[in-house]
């Protein structure tokens, strides 16, 4: 073109002038971001235990305080009883004998023995004699009731009297003799037979090498038992007012 002047050329070595050339190329490394650092989780809140009350403090019960009785006991109008017993809690009396019972009463305080009163019910079966703080019962007809014995302040103690027919007398019926290794029997018959109390009691003089009783009179004769030997069957009644005893031999012979 006309008017222009050519540009002048600078001289570049060529290893410079790659330089440039290449330089002008390459792109540039990408920075690198720094890598960020993980996040620690944070440790849970631990929660606080709750606060347990203090449990109350029991007072200990009181102890009862021993109950306090008067060191010496009322007299007169002002008599009083804690506590009435009577010894036996039970009588049995026979009729058509000479029989009779005491019946003692203890009272707290001790010396109370004025002011009680007697009750027998019914009244037919037998006498009551007061002697303090005991009495004497008398039968008077067969039967039962209850006596009482009530002391000053109402406090009372009871106990059943029975009025019964005697035994008289006792039979017994059985077999004179018994054989080794057998059983035999002793019957018994009360006599009267309206008698009260029909109970006996059996009892051997020898041992059981040689026989044995019941309560029924049902005798065992040892196997062992030698011929010849000689025992006593005793049969005691304890319905009356001494026992009644009657007795029977037995003799062990051979089979």
């Amino acid at each position: 073109m006309a008017g222009l002047r050519p540009a002048a050329l600078i001289a570049v070595p060529r290893q410079d002038l790659f330089k440039v050339l290449y330089g002008c190329l390459e792109e540039p490394e990408p920075e690198t971001e720094p890598e960020p650092e993980p996040e620690t989780e944070p440790e849970p809140e631990t929660e606080p235990e709750p606060e347990t009350e203090p449990e109350p403090e029991t007072e200990p019960e009181p102890e009862p305080e021993p109950e306090t009785k008067p060191e010496t006991a009322p007299s007169g109008d002002n008599l009083r009883v804690w506590k009435i017993s009577v010894e036996p809690q039970e009588l049995v009396l026979y009729i058509d004998s000479d029989d009779s019972a005491a019946v003692q009463v203890t009272t707290e305080p001790d010396q109370v023995t004025d002011g009680l009163t007697w009750i027998m019910r019914p009244d037919s079966i037998a006498e009551v004699i007061p002697e303090g703080a005991a009495a004497t019962v008398k039968p008077l007809a067969t039967g039962t009731g209850n006596m009482s014995v009530r002391a000053p302040g109402g406090k009372a103690a009871m106990l059943k009297v029975s009025v019964l027919t005697p035994v008289e007398s006792v039979e017994l019926t059985t077999k004179n003799r018994a054989v080794p290794g057998k059983i035999m029997w002793v019957s018994s018959k009360i006599l009267p037979q309206n008698a009260g109390n029909k109970k006996v009691e059996w009892s051997l003089d020898v041992g059981e090498d040689v026989a044995t009783i019941n309560n029924h009179g049902k005798i065992r004769i040892s196997p062992k038992a030698a011929p010849g030997t000689v025992f006593t069957v005793t049969c005691t009644a304890v319905g009356a007012k001494e026992p009644v005893v009657q007795t029977v031999q037995i003799e062990i012979v051979e089979k």
